[in-house]
């Protein structure tokens, strides 16, 4: 079953399974923001991350160059701007 057929909405948020390796970060309090930042992300109710931006977040806070693709809806937008600032 495809979730745009079926009437669902996708789930684009990063896996939380046991067996993830244990550096990844699936909420946006694991990540090494500013207080502001995280203060501003829970009061507009970003708490946990999409695949997307677990997957992006944590190199481009390196400074690492990323090319990256998802879906319309999964949080690309959120994902490059949130290191920028």
């Amino acid at each position: 079953k495809n979730s745009f057929t079926d009437g669902n909405k996708p789930n684009f948020y990063a896996k939380t399974d046991e067996g993830k390796d244990s550096n990844s970060k699936t909420t946006f309090s694991d990540l090494p923001l500013s207080e502001n930042t995280q203060d501003a992300l829970t009061k507009q109710g970003f708490l946990r991350m999409t695949e997307i931006q677990a997957m992006s977040i944590p190199p481009l806070l390196t400074g690492k160059d990323l090319i990256g693709a998802a879906k319309t809806g999964s949080g690309k937008t959120l994902a490059f701007l949130i290191p920028t600032v």
